[in-house]
């Protein structure tokens, strides 16, 4: 086989299996496109001359007139990318929950003052609820948009046929996620009396990523099952 011929038809392959073309379908149109390039070889024409000079935008092409791009699955890696994304928030969540509990952030952030027989005291800083509330609000928000990002930049990276139902699904369940997997967290810990051991702290952040990841995955894989249930374009919603 020709060098020139063998990168093509690899090329085609390649785009075949990333934009989902089912592994029987991508049998057929490699033995279907080799017939074709060995017959424009014949006629004068060079294999690249004959998909136009762009493989992989000729094997798109080719599999969408078909019918045969469908989405994937990638349940495995969306998890782990939602995970991934959410790291930063989690930290600020963490730090929120436990390091203001510290009796070296109270001192810190103390004040001193003069008693009432004039003996100089530090009173220790305790944040009020509402700002811990909000604060917990924003780290749940960062998590919650840095797993948004990470898994639809990953499904727009390989143009996915689902990319628009999974950033519809993304979009209004990504926070009901975030705080299934609080609650999943501060259940485990509730369990374990809110000890700050390292044990229970690597456990509420373990059952807690894997709540998210979960959940998270649930929402990929409802998007994709309705494309391929419905056999048509995803929803249309604007470009983010």
């Amino acid at each position: 086989m020709k060098p020139e011929r063998e990168h093509v038809l690899s090329v085609c392959r390649t785009e075949w299996k990333r934009i989902g073309v089912p592994a029987d379908s991508r049998d057929e149109m490699t033995t279907e496109l080799e017939g074709d390039l060995q017959d424009a070889e014949r006629d004068g024409a060079t294999a690249l001359e004959y998909v136009g000079g762009d493989a992989s935008s000729f094997a798109r092409r080719w599999a969408e007139e078909r019918g045969l791009a469908r989405a994937r699955w990638h349940l495995l890696v969306t998890g782990l990318l939602a995970i991934v994304g959410g790291m930063p928030g989690a930290g600020l969540g963490l730090f929120f929950a436990y390091g203001w509990s510290s009796d070296t952030f109270r001192e810190r952030f103390g004040q001193y003052k003069t008693m009432a027989d004039g003996a100089v005291e530090l009173v220790p800083f305790y944040p009020p609820p509402a700002l811990i509330l909000a604060l917990y609000a924003l780290a749940g928000l960062t998590v919650a948009g840095g797993a948004f990002m990470a898994v639809r930049s990953y499904f727009a990276w390989r143009e996915d046929r689902a990319l628009r139902e999974t950033t519809f699904n993304l979009l209004i369940g990504t926070v009901p996620a975030v705080a299934a997997a609080a609650g999943a967290g501060i259940t485990y810990a509730w369990y374990h009396d809110f000890q700050d051991e390292l044990r229970v702290m690597l456990g509420i952040g373990l059952v807690a990523a894997l709540t998210f990841a979960l959940a998270i995955a649930a929402l990929r894989a409802l998007a994709v099952y309705s494309t391929r249930s419905r056999g048509r374009q995803p929803l249309a919603l604007p470009e983010l």
